[in-house]
């Protein structure tokens, strides 16, 4: 049993989630403006405990509002879970590639970042998504370059957020 969870923006539920892993999908922390500007402070005081009651495993990318984890990556070493960037793991016997990059960056600056996602993948752990899968705002603002990656190496499960007009399910 897999949770999985994007978008929090800092508030995530009292109990511990009943799953065997979670799955964070960026966009973890109270946007900068609603904790005074310090979410360093709003992380290690209220996401580092929240982890450390969670009886599962928790891996987890960052998303496009979690500054201070863009900003001060070593920060994301407190707390029980696995921070990814452009990194492979296995947890739960479960192969996960982790990557935030959020759209914001062009297909050329991001398509080397892609490259990193390895084959024979079960979980591709992303903050946006690919192209014509739930990137819908406006248009279609997922990279095109992620698409064709994430195409060439069909992980079993893709999790991601960002776009939440795009939410739901979707079938490569």
């Amino acid at each position: 049993r897999i949770a999985t969870l994007a978008d929090m923006h800092g508030h995530y539920p009292d109990e511990p989630l009943d799953a065997d892993l979670i799955l964070l999908a960026g966009d973890l922390l109270l946007d900068a403006d609603e904790c005074g500007g310090d979410q360093a402070r709003w992380f290690t005081r209220n996401l580092v405990p929240w982890l450390a009651r969670q009886r599962a495993p928790v891996v987890a990318v960052y998303g496009n509002h979690d500054h201070v984890l863009q900003s001060f990556p070593d920060l994301a070493k407190q707390g029980r879970w696995t921070f990814l960037m452009d990194e492979t793991v296995e947890v739960a016997g479960l192969k996960i590639h982790g990557a935030p990059w959020p759209r914001d960056g062009g297909d050329a600056e991001l398509e080397p970042r892609w490259r990193l996602i390895p084959e024979n993948l079960d979980i591709l752990l992303l903050h946006s998504p690919p192209r014509n899968f739930g990137d819908w705002c406006n248009g279609h603002l997922g990279p095109t370059s992620l698409l064709r990656y994430w195409g060439i190496r069909k992980p079993t499960l893709t999790v991601f957020g960002h776009n939440h007009e795009g939410y739901g399910r979707w079938e490569f």
